[in-house]
C-alpha cells in the first residue's frame, strides 16, 4: 500500500488544513469547557478537616456521611467528601463545595462542629477557594473527540464522490461517542484513576475505524488488497504492553492502598488480572487489525531509515 493511500500519508498530505482545522475546532471546545463542570463555572471553597482520636472505618464513612447531609440541608448540592489517611492514624476529611465562599464554609463547618452525633470532634485546619481550573477528564474527552472529527473530515474529503464516505463518518463518530464510556467502565476508571490507560484505551474505537475505512474503501473503490502478514507477534506486543499498563496503573491506586506488602500481593493480581483480560480481548479482537497495521508501519520505517 502507498503511503499516500494510508491515514498517516493523508494526514501528512494535509499538515496545514490538519493544523487550522485542529486549533480552530480546539478553540471553540475550550471556550464551552466552563459550561459541563459548576467547579469551573461558579467556584467554590475546600476545606480540610481533622478527628481529634483515631476513627475506625466504620466511624469515618459515620462521620463522612453526617457531614454530607448536614450540608444537603443548608441548600448545597454540589459537593465532594473524601477521607484521606491510613485507619488508626492521622486522618483528615477533604470537602469540596461548589457555590460557597471561604465565610459561608467557615460557618457551616463551627456548627457542624459543634454537634454532638459526630463520632469524634473535628477541627478546621485548612480552608480555601476553588478557582477556575480545568477538567482533565473532560479535556481528555474534548481532544479525543477533536481527533476524531479533524481526521474524519480529510477521510470525507478524500473519499467524498462515494457514498462509502458518509457511512464512514457516521460510524467514526457514533463510535467515539458511544465506546469511551463503556471503555471507562470496563477499565475501573473511578477506582484506578488511570488516565494513561483511559487514553491509550480510548484510541482504539478511532484506530479501528479509520484505519480500517481507508483499506476497505481502497479495496473496494482502487482494487487494492489488504496485506496478510501474520500478526501473532504483534499480537503478543500487544497484549504485553496492555497488561503492563494494567499493573502498574492499579497498583498505586487499589482500594486506596499507599504501601504494598507482600499480604497484598495476592489480592491485588485477583483485582488486576480480570481487568487484564478484559482489556487484551478488546485490544485483539476488537482493534487488533488496526493496531497491528500501525506497528508495522512504525517497524518498516524504522528498518528503512
Amino acid at each position: 500500500m502507498n503511503t499516500t493511500d494510508s491515514l498517516f500519508g493523508i494526514l501528512r498530505e494535509n499538515k496545514v488544513r490538519l493544523f487550522i482545522i485542529f486549533v480552530t475546532i480546539s478553540v471553540f471546545l475550550i471556550a464551552l469547557n466552563g459550561l459541563f463542570s459548576p467547579f469551573t463555572l461558579y467556584g467554590g471553597s475546600w476545606v480540610q478537616i481533622q478527628a481529634e482520636k483515631p476513627l475506625n472505618a466504620d466511624e469515618m464513612r459515620q462521620m463522612v456521611l453526617f457531614i454530607e447531609k448536614e450540608l444537603h440541608e443548608f441548600g448545597y448540592e454540589d459537593i465532594t467528601v473524601i477521607s484521606v489517611g491510613d485507619i488508626e492514624e492521622t486522618q483528615y476529611i477533604l470537602i469540596a463545595i461548589a457555590g460557597a465562599d471561604i465565610e459561608e464554609t467557615q460557618y457551616i463547618f463551627k456548627i457542624i462542629s459543634e454537634s454532638s452525633v459526630l463520632p469524634s470532634k473535628i477541627k478546621m485546619i485548612g480552608v480555601g477557594e476553588i478557582t477556575r481550573q480545568p477538567n482533565p477528564i473532560l479535556n481528555l474527552f474534548i481532544l479525543y473527540f477533536l481527533v476524531a472529527i479533524t481526521t474524519g473530515l480529510f477521510l470525507y474529503r478524500r473519499y467524498k464522490s462515494h457514498k462509502i464516505s458518509i457511512v464512514g463518518i457516521i460510524t467514526v463518530l457514533s463510535t467515539t461517542i458511544i465506546t469511551p464510556f463503556g471503555f471507562a467502565s470496563l477499565i475501573n476508571l473511578k477506582i484506578s484513576g488511570s488516565f494513561i490507560e483511559m487514553a491509550i484505551m480510548m484510541t482504539i474505537p478511532v484506530a479501528i475505524v479509520l484505519e480500517n475505512h481507508v483499506s476497505s474503501t481502497n479495496s473496494v473503490f482502487f482494487g487494492k488488497e489488504k496485506p496478510k502478514k501474520s500478526r501473532m507477534k504483534y499480537i503478543i506486543f500487544l497484549i504485553v504492553i496492555v497488561y503492563a499498563i494494567r499493573v502498574v496503573t492499579s497498583v498505586p491506586g487499589m482500594h486506596e492502598l499507599y504501601h504494598i506488602t507482600p499480604s497484598d500481593l495476592l489480592p491485588t493480581f485477583f483485582w488486576i488480572f480480570p481487568q487484564a483480560v478484559i482489556s487484551c480481548f478488546i485490544v485483539i479482537v476488537i482493534s487488533g487489525p488496526a493496531y497491528v497495521k500501525i506497528i508495522q508501519n512504525w517497524q518498516k520505517n524504522i528498518l528503512q531509515s
